[in-house]
């Protein structure tokens, strides 16, 4: 028998109800510019791709809530831009 199929309604950040709060800091991105060490934006990115790790366990083995899901978006997009600071604190650090 194969499962039921599951909407996720409202996962669409732009679609979230008023006054609803992302954990993460998406729209305040912070620059490798603004005093932050390579080693700091690698301790950061370390810690979210845990966290996602942890979170697509979860979602594999046991399923997650819609809100579990919309974290899962946002920590990707804070993934994608930790990366890019990484990175381009990585070539300032460059002789």
């Amino acid at each position: 028998m194969l499962p039921k199929k599951v909407d996720w309604p409202g996962l669409i950040p732009w679609k979230l109800g008023a006054g609803a709060r992302s954990p993460f800091k998406t729209t305040t991105r912070a620059s490798p510019m603004a005093g932050r060490s390579a080693e700091e934006i690698r301790e950061e990115l370390n810690r979210l791709l845990s966290e996602q790790i942890d979170s697509l366990k979860r979602q594999t083995f046991g399923g997650i809530e819609p809100a579990e899901m919309l974290e899962q978006e946002e920590r990707l997009q804070r993934i994608r831009e930790v990366s890019a600071d990484y990175i381009a604190a990585l070539r300032r650090l460059k002789p």
